[in-house]
């Protein structure tokens, strides 16, 4: 109802524009030169009904000192600025309804998602070294963790705190940071809210998800000159997450079997296989980052 009274108001404010660009008894801005198609052979010649034997004679009260042109004349400069102010109210109705739309969209995924935590019976009964106060802090420590190595381009820690995938694909684009000579700061992180929302075990693998709610500084930086290239290092942000982290149930395998010949293989985090050459990746033993979602900013 309020957009339809708005667009209503829009409509209203140009009907009235162009009722007051409708031309006034000013000097004419039509010059000679302008051509109107009404010529002398026009239907409206000196035999038309409207002669100087109509009512409206030379004694008319529209006499030649006061008739109006509405063929010649041209805004008043009143007129104009009047114009200006309407079209910029209308701009500024706009823009302010667009910057709403904007702000809204981004806050609105995770506004209306119901996050609610998961009980401490059911998250113990696939781990029972955990409690919910206990991950909470794990989960925004890891985070943390994260952000800040991604920062400071220590890839070796990122990789403690990732699955390989999540790894490969952050130590890529941190190279291409290296390559434009850009950094990204990400400072004063603040844990605003944490939820456990789900839990899950399958093929020996205990999956979590949370939900996770920061406030922070997000910006990118020429690492050379300390210019801001993208985003802003005077507003602070609110950002919301969805966060999946993933551990081996069983954290105490020291051999992993290849999956390529079948042979045991002892392996630490990650080693060859010495019989076919193939990469072998051990399942986290602890709890590690393996996907990061946002669903929802907002300035502060």
């Amino acid at each position: 109802m309020k957009k339809k009274f708005i667009y209503f108001l829009l409509i209203c404010l140009l009907f009235f524009a162009f009722i007051v660009m409708l031309p006034v008894h000013a000097d004419s801005g039509w010059d000679t030169d302008y051509d109107s198609g009404w010529d002398s052979d026009s239907s409206w010649d000196s035999d038309s009904s409207w002669d100087s034997d109509s009512s409206w004679d030379s004694d008319s009260s529209w006499d030649s000192k006061t008739e109006i042109n509405y063929y010649s004349s041209s805004p008043s400069l009143e007129v104009v600025v009047v114009v200006i102010i309407v079209v910029i109210i209308i701009v500024m109705v706009i823009v302010k309804e667009n910057a709403k739309k904007i702000n809204n969209s981004n806050i609105k995924i995770s506004s209306v998602i119901n996050y609610n935590d998961i009980t401490e019976e059911r998250l113990q009964s696939f781990d029972n070294s955990l409690t919910l106060e206990k991950f909470k802090e794990e989960v925004f420590n890891i985070y943390k963790d994260i952000q800040e190595a991604w920062m400071n381009f220590e890839t070796e820690k990122i990789r403690n705190l990732t699955t390989d995938e999540l790894y490969n694909m952050y130590s890529s684009q941190l190279e291409t940071l290296k390559l434009k000579k850009q950094k990204n700061i990400m400072s004063e992180i603040e844990n605003v809210q944490v939820k456990i929302i789900d839990i899950s075990k399958a093929d020996e693998v205990i999956t979590i998800k949370a939900f996770l709610r920061v406030s922070m500084y997000d910006y990118v930086i020429n690492n050379e000159t300390k210019d801001v290239v993208r985003g802003s290092n005077q507003n602070k942000l609110l950002v919301d997450y969805e966060l999946t982290f993933v551990k081996a149930e069983n954290d105490n395998k020291e051999e992993e079997i290849c999956p390529n010949c079948g042979a045991p293989v002892k392996i630490k985090s990650s080693a060859t296989c010495e019989y076919c050459g193939s990469v072998l990746v051990k399942k986290a033993s602890k709890y590690v980052l393996s996907k990061k979602e946002c669903v929802g900013q907002r300035k502060l």
